[in-house]
């Protein structure tokens, strides 16, 4: 019989913007993944996570991120992507486009899988 594994979270944590650097000290925290975020530019968060998704390899589906702004900047918008099986990069907009700086959740999700026949 198969072995259906449910939707797992791999990470999430609600990252604050510190005027040019990301933290999560308190209100802001993380889990499943490193508490020291790189800020490789304006809006852009490299999030490493303490286990790789999707089996390993960031090529296979599986994964999905979610991101939402918070604060003060109606409009404001966040996209991710995988550059790496062990990365999540982050993208902050405003409502007009333009990256920016804002604190936002966020939270990785990995889809089910099947073991066996």
């Amino acid at each position: 019989m198969a072995q259906v594994t449910p939707i797992q979270v791999i990470a999430a944590g609600r990252v604050l913007d510190d005027g040019g650097a990301w933290i999560v000290t308190a209100p802001g925290w993380i889990r499943g993944a490193s508490p020291v975020i790189a800020h490789p530019g304006a809006g852009i968060a490299t999030i490493t996570l303490d286990d790789p998704a999707d089996g390993g390899s960031a090529t296979a589906p599986g994964t999905v991120t979610i991101v939402t702004c918070n604060g003060s900047a109606a409009g404001a918008f966040g996209t991710a992507s995988r550059p790496s099986d062990t990365t999540v990069q982050i993208n902050i907009w405003t409502a007009t486009n333009v990256a920016a700086d804002l604190n936002f959740e966020f939270v990785v999700l990995q889809a089910p899988t099947t073991v066996g026949a």
